[in-house]
């Protein structure tokens, strides 16, 4: 269970340090989320809890904000950010795609991961 900041920051920073700054907590925790997410999700940290979500590179669109108020599992958390990861690969195929991704059916504007033509990166449409 995550009771507070400082039990968030020991789980997603595997560290057993307790005596960090409260900002260099958070800033620490905002890189090891960015980085170690395929997405590069953010962490937003708030007095109850945190959020968490991702814009979408390549298209106008974000996931949605989900937030965790403490205490929280850690079995939660990180469900939360795998949720995120899997919004941003579906707004991702939803919003691009090619000619070739599936050419049985030309008006799709799903992204074929196995394209040949375009590779699974499509085109945003």
């Amino acid at each position: 269970m995550i009771n507070n900041l400082r039990e968030l920051f020991q789980e997603v920073c595997s560290t057993s340090e307790t005596d960090v700054h409260e900002d260099r907590m958070k800033s620490r925790m905002d890189k090891a989320i960015y980085r170690g997410t395929e997405c590069g999700a953010w962490i937003s940290h708030r007095h109850a809890g945190v959020a968490v979500g991702s814009i979408v590179e390549g298209c106008d669109h974000d996931t949605e904000v989900h937030e965790l108020l403490y205490p929280f599992d850690k079995k939660d958390f990180w469900g939360k950010l795998e949720e995120v990861e899997q919004e941003v690969t579906s707004i991702w195929n939803n919003t691009h795609g090619c000619e070739s991704c599936y050419p049985d059916n030309p008006e799709s504007t799903i992204v074929n991961p196995e394209c040949s033509e375009c590779e699974g990166l499509g085109t945003i449409i």
